[in-house]
């Protein structure tokens, strides 16, 4: 379950951060460890499906900043459809919903897909390396929180 959470991690930040306002700032090579007494408040969600329970995992920062997301689910966004079928393959991937920003009269914006993946193919060994070896990072204040975008097209696991 900690090889999964590592692997959805590092597959949520590179799918779903990636709409950056401008090319990155330099920052320090990222570090990454896994703490096994840190956990979400809450362990799991109801499904879509009232079925299939949505698991939590947690990441936090090393000023104490704590983010929850669903470990096995990340949005993609997309207008390939070539792009999106070659990534549900990689991942065993299952779309789980849609949202097409057209139909609310929205433009510019690419189609997102949230998609449930299976990460345990991963090899986590390279994680920290391919981080700091091809992830461009963005930090810029939001409240006390910190944000950042990854560059999916880096990663290499």
């Amino acid at each position: 379950m900690k090889k999964q959470t590592a692997v959805l991690l590092a597959i949520f930040l590179a799918v779903v951060l990636t709409a950056c306002p401008e090319r990155p700032k330099v920052l320090p090579p990222p570090t990454i460890s896994i703490d096994p007494g840190l956990e979400p408040p809450i362990l799991l969600l109801p499904g879509f499906d009232g079925v299939t329970p949505r698991p939590v995992a947690t990441i936090m920062d090393a000023t104490g900043n704590q983010a929850d997301f669903i470990a096995n689910e990340l949005w993609l966004p997309t207008d390939d459809s070539n792009e999106l079928a070659a990534f549900l393959t990689r991942w065993e991937g299952e779309v789980v919903a849609t949202f097409n920003p057209v139909d609310f009269g929205l433009s510019g914006i690419s189609t997102q897909y949230l998609i449930r993946v299976n990460a345990s193919p991963a090899d986590t060994s390279k994680l920290t390396a391919d981080l700091r070896k091809q992830f461009s990072l963005r930090m810029g204040g939001v409240g006390s929180v910190n944000n950042f975008c990854i560059f999916p097209d880096r990663l290499d696991l």
